[in-house]
């Protein structure tokens, strides 16, 4: 955590040392265009919630039963309070799976499995929707005529990668979508009792993992389940690109939809690094170099991606603290 912290400070006192950071043009964007500023909020604010009912469609397809507050609120709460470490991504799926497997249920183990099979096609799910259509947007903006003629190479190679990429991650997904046998209806486990010492307690674990990969193992997902996640995939990713689009607009920048949204997978990858801390530092670096190719100035596109931070950070964590007291109490960390 500590590195991660580092490696963001210096990447934002780099950028600062080559005047791309103007605070005084995120003053002015407050000052000058609050309702933009807000509009910004509001949809990231949507996309936070769309993401949640995302996850409980998952979670309906791999047979997890829970109600719609509990799977909104713990995305809401694990993405709210995982965007200030690094390595945002993995550790808002830990900390999502904690506060959606009950302590005490007598099923715990079978859901536990099933709720990371759930959060593995979540993600993998995302991944596609973002490379396939970061390709399709390479494609308009090639279409548009919004590339430079010395970046088209460039954006006809992005776009076919993005391309593979997503049929790679298709694959992977179909593959854990199969499953290995009818799911079990139950791990026996032993009668509520005294907790037990440390050397009893990690010689069970292995045996709780394995009744846990057990369970995700032999879980299989029809492929129709997954058409209203993947729709609400793309609507995320859609209002990720407006808001990003608005926040270079709010800073007073130009660049084209198409361009921002072919660009947007850099930016998204970059904030799983651990020299991403609260989206600052390394997607803001990827979004310079990669609208850079598109001609944008280095300048705006940092100021504007620190304005889309401060929205992201706010609206997530605004969002985290109202969804606390509704997934806490019944949760993994619930203390007894």
């Amino acid at each position: 955590m500590a590195a991660g912290a580092v490696a963001t400070a210096l990447i934002l006192i780099a950028m600062g040392r080559m005047e791309w950071l103007r605070s005084a043009w995120l003053a002015d964007a407050w000052r000058q265009e609050r309702r933009l500023v807000l509009w910004m909020a509001l949809l990231q604010t949507a996309a936070g919630l769309f993401q949640g009912v995302r996850y409980h469609a998952m979670l309906r397809a791999t047979r997890v039963g829970t109600r719609m507050d509990e799977s909104v609120g713990a995305t809401c709460v694990s993405t709210g309070l995982s965007i200030w470490l690094p390595a945002s991504p993995a550790v808002a799926e830990l900390l999502r799976l904690g506060l959606l497997c009950r302590r005490g249920s007598p099923e715990r183990l079978v859901r536990l499995g099933r709720a990371t099979l759930a959060s593995l096609m979540d993600r993998l799910l995302g991944l596609f929707t973002v490379f396939l259509l970061g390709s399709a947007f390479c494609g308009m903006a090639l279409w548009r005529g919004h590339v430079p003629p010395g970046a088209v190479n460039v954006i006809r190679v992005w776009g076919v990668g993005a391309l593979l990429a997503a049929g790679g991650v298709a694959v992977v997904a179909r593959a854990c979508m199969r499953g290995a046998a009818a799911a079990p209806q139950a791990v026996p486990q032993a009668a509520p009792q005294a907790v037990p010492p440390p050397r009893r307690r990690a010689r069970c674990l292995p045996r709780k993992l394995g009744a846990a990969l057990a369970a995700l193992r032999a879980q299989a997902i029809r492929p129709r389940e997954l058409l209203l996640p993947a729709a609400l995939a793309a609507a995320c990713y859609l209002l990720s690109g407006l808001v990003m689009a608005l926040s270079i607009r709010a800073i007073g920048g130009a660049a084209p939809f198409a361009g921002v949204m072919a660009v947007l997978p850099a930016v998204f990858l970059s904030s799983a690094l651990p020299a991403s801390v609260g989206g600052l530092g390394a997607p803001q670096l990827a979004g310079i170099l990669a609208l850079g190719i598109l001609g944008a100035e280095p300048a705006v596109i940092a100021s504007a991606g620190l304005l889309n931070a401060a929205v992201v950070l706010g609206a997530g964590t605004l969002l985290a603290a109202v969804f606390l007291p509704v997934v806490v109490p019944d949760s993994a960390f619930r203390r007894t």
